[in-house]
């Protein structure tokens, strides 16, 4: 399987309005677990437009991409076209890597905060690559994580820590 290229504002916007599926210190992955046709097609997935008799390989609407990945890079986080390249790159390169245990749907990656100037001084070097390769395969790996699923009743954003005992507890029985 490959992974496509998500396209068209539409599908953009409408990733950008999920919620964040994970984080990491410089970028967010926002997932829709959508039937890839609805994606690209907005909605005409249930018809081919090819012929039946058509002798072509495969029907266009069945691809064979399971994912489509889009990715947003604003310049006010990486000024220079190298450096959104070089990030491209590494996110496609990331994503293939993942991609037999990635759910079906659209990925989005974000660039979410600017990478600092200081320590990376050419848009093109080696660290660079290194930092970004391990940043965004911790971020896919927990992508790829079993979620479990929210207890009823929880709202999530909890501490993980125990419930307190009420105050009366810690005082010794009357008498």
């Amino acid at each position: 399987m490959s992974i496509g290229r998500l396209r068209g504002a539409a599908s953009f916007q409408s990733l950008l309005g999920s919620r964040v599926r994970e984080r990491s210190a410089h970028f967010a992955v926002h997932h829709a677990p959508t039937r890839i046709g609805e994606a690209q097609a907005g909605g005409s997935a249930g018809k081919l437009s090819t012929d039946p008799d058509d002798p072509s390989p495969k029907p266009v609407d069945e691809s064979g991409d399971r994912c489509l990945l889009g990715c947003i890079l604003p310049k006010r986080h990486a000024r220079r076209s190298v450096m959104r390249s070089v990030i491209r790159r590494q996110i496609k390169a990331a994503m293939a890597r993942v991609e037999p245990a990635l759910e079906a749907g659209a990925w989005l990656v974000r660039l979410r905060s600017p990478l600092p100037p200081a320590q990376f001084r050419s848009a093109d070097s080696e660290i660079l690559r290194r930092t970004l390769r391990a940043e965004l395969d911790d971020l896919l790996a927990r992508c790829t994580a079993p979620r479990l699923p929210k207890a009823a009743g929880s709202r999530g954003g909890g501490t993980g820590r125990a419930p307190r005992k009420p105050e009366s507890a810690d005082l010794p029985p009357p008498g």
